[in-house]
């Protein structure tokens, strides 16, 4: 049986509303909620201390993209599943694909959450990690990158957008089309994945500003965050999202 590697790290999908529960749902608990006649894997979960999303910081991506590929590439795992919350879900997962190197074609890496608590009546979450977790271990992931699994539908990170906040559908990957869906516990791919990006040495710049620019503004803008601290760039950097940006 394949392996895969659950990385928890608390949100909406763990989080429980009712007075006489309350707290968060452990990975091994959000475990118990998937049907055991659905599991096409051997789960191994492990929590993961994080902020909200929303607050999410860069260095707690940089910790959860780091594990996965760890994971894939020096444990053994044939997929990753990360459940994060959806408000920084799409950020997170980019910069899981961008520097999955070469675990990206041994193991699917799956990031997925709910827009309804654990305990809801008709919570998403269980149905979510569910799909999630078939889809990190099928082989027709291997290759395709990260990808956000919610409502049965696989959205490459490079794509993937936030569109409503409170629906299953939380997520689109328009103007794209979706990379495929789960179906019968397997995953359909239905759409060439985008291309993978180049590999990443190093590690990605933590302060970077993000400022815009219109005609006729002054130049202190600029020199004011350089003299804050911010690292100028070479010419030939910036040429990925979250590394530095010349000014």
């Amino acid at each position: 049986m394949r392996r895969v590697l659950l990385l928890a790290t608390g949100d909406t999908i763990a989080y429980s509303t009712r007075p006489e529960r309350p707290g968060v749902a452990s990975g091994a608990q959000l475990l118990e909620t998937v049907p055991t006649d659905m599991l096409t894997a051997d789960v191994v979960a492990e929590d993961v201390l994080a902020e909200p999303s929303w607050d999410m910081a860069p260095a707690t991506m940089l910790r959860l993209a780091r594990r996965a590929r760890e994971a894939i590439l020096n444990q053994g795992f044939d997929g990753v599943v990360i459940t994060h919350g959806t408000d920084t879900l799409e950020e997170t997962a980019f910069l899981v694909d961008l520097l999955a190197g070469q675990a990206a074609h041994y193991g699917g890496i799956v990031l997925t959450g709910a827009t309804r608590p654990f305990d809801a009546l008709s919570a998403d979450g269980p149905r979510n990690l569910a799909s999630s977790l078939a889809a990190a271990a099928d082989p027709a992931l291997c290759g395709a990158g990260a990808v956000v699994c919610v409502n049965d539908e696989l959205h490459a990170a490079r794509w993937v957008t936030m569109v409503d906040a409170t629906g299953v559908s939380a997520f689109s990957s328009a103007p794209e089309p979706v990379l495929g869906r789960v179906v019968g516990g397997r995953a359909e791919i239905s759409t060439v994945p985008p291309g993978r990006p180049p590999t990443v040495a190093g590690d990605p710049e933590t302060d970077v500003a993000l400022i815009k620019t219109y005609p006729g503004m002054d130049s202190a803008l600029l020199t004011a965050v350089v003299d804050a601290g911010v690292r100028r760039a070479g010419p030939l950097e910036g040429r990925l999202v979250g590394w530095p940006v010349e000014i």
